[in-house]
């Protein structure tokens, strides 16, 4: 269903949106739209922070304006690119739209009704408490920890190669003979 800027214009404050990653690192997360501006790009200080090196620091800004959401780009490298065309004013979003940034597409659900209840697209959401935590607000927005799991993938590969590595070079040493030590376990 589509929804046009007469379909809010009774609406002083933005109805309830979401922007779904369709294309990039984050494929499946869902960020809510839940302030009146909100800008995206790779800075952990943006509202909407975008795990891609070809986005800006401050790629795009997203806002709330009269009745309608508007998106610009704030002088980024790259460009922002509504529905595959590149922009170089403000552009009238409807639900649908897609917001492309370097190599990340996110699409625009505007909720019709007062109840939002997020449709999940990928990975689980967890709670995250952004800039707005300073506020008192909380905003449920699924951020993959990849720091950690890269972390995890590094602790198994430096395992692995201890385990594969160890022995050769304790046997160039002289402090083990792998024959003796492969005769002992019965390989």
């Amino acid at each position: 269903m589509a929804f046009d800027s007469e379909t809010f214009a009774n609406l002083s404050s933005p109805p309830q949106a979401t922007l779904i990653v369709k294309q990039g690192a984050q494929i499946g997360i869902q960020f809510p739209v839940t302030a009146e501006v909100t800008i995206i790009g790779r800075e952990e200080t943006c509202d909407i922070v975008i795990q891609d090196a070809e986005a800006s620091r401050r790629h795009t800004q997203l806002s709330w304006e009269g009745n309608a959401f508007v998106v610009r780009d704030m002088g980024s490298t790259n460009g922002t690119f509504v529905n595959g065309t590149q922009i170089t004013t403000t552009r009238t979003l409807t639900s649908g739209d897609t917001i492309g940034l370097g190599q990340t597409s996110l699409v625009l659900e505007i909720q019709q009704s007062d109840s939002f209840e997020p449709v999940e697209y990928g990975p689980a959401a967890q709670e995250y408490h952004g800039p707005e935590a300073t506020t008192g607000l909380k905003q449920l927005v699924a951020r993959p920890n990849q720091k950690w799991w890269m972390g995890g993938c590094g602790c198994l590969v430096l395992l692995c190669g201890c385990l594969v590595i160890g022995p050769i070079v304790l046997q160039s040493m002289g402090i083990i003979n792998l024959a003796e030590l492969n005769q002992l376990l019965g390989f």
